[in-house]
């Protein structure tokens, strides 16, 4: 029944996308070169690998913690060995995941309002990485001297 159902959703993808964009008046050319023949390798594979994920999952007696094992295991081992603060697991992967993924899910939305100051993936990258490393440092665990924190906007400690 799965077979079926996955059969006749991309059938009916690809007439919608046809019909939507046209077909390229020299597609049975495209067909046979081998840049064509490649994106349709990484394609094919990225559904198998989504279609394996989401079949597992959707079992009754799924194991989203074994799925996402390698995971955890990273982030507890960084808790444990002290370059990460303690925090719950689901917690510490939801901040690393989280952002990104709602980047990525509202981009198309919010790229055209923002033009050509949207963010490119790299920066958005680069950004939560920074937000993730610094929600997760280590805190100190005595207070921080206010007198040696610098003024933001001059740089220099406070008089």
């Amino acid at each position: 029944m799965g077979g079926a159902a996955l059969a006749a959703g991309g059938a009916v993808s690809a007439v919608l996308f046809g019909i939507g964009l046209g077909v390229r008046p020299d597609i049975g050319n495209a067909v046979l070169t081998w840049r064509f023949l490649l994106k349709l390798a990484i394609v094919l594979m990225a559904c198998a690998v989504a279609f394996r994920a989401a079949a597992r999952l959707a079992r009754p007696d799924a194991s989203p913690p074994r799925v996402l094992a390698p995971l955890g295991a990273w982030l507890l081992d960084r808790m444990r060995s002290g370059r990460f603060r303690e925090l719950p697991l689901p917690l510490a992967a939801q901040l690393l995941i989280g952002p990104m993924a709602i980047h990525m899910l509202s981009r198309p939305a919010f790229a055209p309002l923002f033009g050509p100051d949207f963010p490119t993936t790299a920066q958005a990258v680069d950004a939560f990485t920074e937000a993730f490393l610094r929600a997760v440092s280590p805190r100190s665990t005595t207070s921080p001297d206010p007198t040696s924190n610098p003024d933001p906007t001059t740089g220099k400690a406070p008089s």
